[in-house]
């Protein structure tokens, strides 16, 4: 009798281990699946982020060229020159905004109050888009 209990407590132990070696299989194989799944969203998420990367940097580097073109032709649209005096007259000191400003920046005659221009606008797109221009 003693035999026989010992042989079915042994028994018992070895089914005992058997189960629990298939759930811990078990149990791996749900969290592979798991991290799978999240790999491949993590991975679409990281590709649609390149993407919008590039479309950005696209957009940036038109309007750069854009940019170097009103440049070349020493003008700026109106919006560029209306955005770049706003940008000006609110980073300008108290003292420099009671100043008045020429009407049409793209037209004055100094060099450096354009260049001044054209580096807020810059500024404003690099804080518009979140990258560096």
């Amino acid at each position: 009798m003693a035999q026989q209990l010992r042989q079915t407590e042994e028994q018992y132990i070895k089914a005992l281990r058997l189960w629990q070696c298939a759930q811990e299989e078990e149990k791996r194989k749900v969290q592979e699946k798991f991290l799978e799944r999240q790999k491949a969203a993590v991975l679409g998420k990281v590709r649609r982020l390149q993407g919008k990367l590039i479309q950005s940097r696209r957009q940036i580097q038109q309007l750069r060229q854009e940019l170097n073109e009103e440049r070349e032709n020493g003008q700026m649209d109106a919006g560029s020159a209306a955005a770049a005096a706003a940008a000006a007259a609110a980073s300008a000191s108290s003292k420099e905004a009671s100043t008045p400003q020429p009407e049409n920046r793209s037209t004055s005659s100094s060099s450096c109050s354009r260049q001044e221009t054209e580096n807020v606008c810059l500024e404003l797109l690099s804080t518009s888009c979140g990258f560096p221009v």
